[in-house]
């Protein structure tokens, strides 16, 4: 039982050089240890942001280290990736606050898995071995980093699934003073979240996708001939 803990919420500070991050965590330990603190607890990704985690900062290492400093462009994120249908109630039968937890923990849920997906396909591209010639030693450090961040998403994953699990076993009061089992209205959500996430985006992403490669690849000099190479082998 941690009687008094010493926890250390962020790595980097203000003025300080990132190259020192480590020594900088391991002083401050020895000195919580020296000052009576019986457990220091660290956070769960090398990089932080308030209330998330960066992993953005983490990906961005990994993209260097593969392709070099500067030589791939930064990705503008989309201004939203909510579902056409945000804000609509699924779960009349509960309190907004309620269903708004509900959706949070599902919607976490989906994001883990997918984020799966690409762990395993960027690991194995990065350690393809005939594939970033030149740069074979950074390329598997970023596989290693990546596998890093993999390894951290584990505990969310099987703690969101435990909270969920639970959900789905209780029995829920109604506004309207009734009550309604946990499982239903799981269950209910749930199907039409993962259809999203499986069918729905993916085929509106990828169609997205192809708008901006067509215009990159047609940027290029010869680029009508590369394209239709392009959608020969498609």
């Amino acid at each position: 039982m941690t009687r008094l803990g010493y926890q250390i919420p962020n790595f980097t500070y203000p003025g300080a050089d990132p190259a020192a991050i480590f020594p900088s965590v391991v002083a401050q330990a020895k000195a919580a240890e020296e000052a009576g603190f019986d457990r220091v607890l660290l956070m769960d990704h090398f990089y932080q942001l308030p209330g998330i985690g960066a992993h953005d900062a983490m990906w961005f290492a990994a993209r260097d280290l593969a392709f070099g400093a500067g030589a791939y462009p930064d990705v503008d994120p989309p201004e939203n990736i909510a579902r056409p249908e945000a804000g609509t109630r699924f779960m009349p039968e509960l309190p907004p606050e309620i269903e708004g937890l509900f959706s949070l923990l599902m919607n976490l849920l989906v994001i883990e898995f997918r984020a799966e997906i690409g762990f395993a396909a960027s690991i194995d591209i990065l350690r393809t071995p005939d594939l970033f010639e030149g740069r074979r030693a950074q390329a598997d450090e970023a596989a290693e980093i990546i596998d890093r961040i993999r390894a951290d998403e584990d505990i969310h994953v099987r703690s969101l699934r435990l909270y969920l699990g639970e959900c789905e076993a209780v029995t829920f009061r109604t506004i309207d003073g009734g009550t309604i089992p946990g499982r239903e209205l799981i269950e209910r959500f749930w199907g039409g979240l993962v259809r999203w996430a499986t069918v729905d985006q993916p085929a509106l992403v990828a169609e997205v996708q192809r708008e901006l490669l067509h215009q990159r690849v047609m940027a290029h000099p010869d680029g009508p001939a590369i394209w239709q190479e392009f959608l020969a082998a498609a």
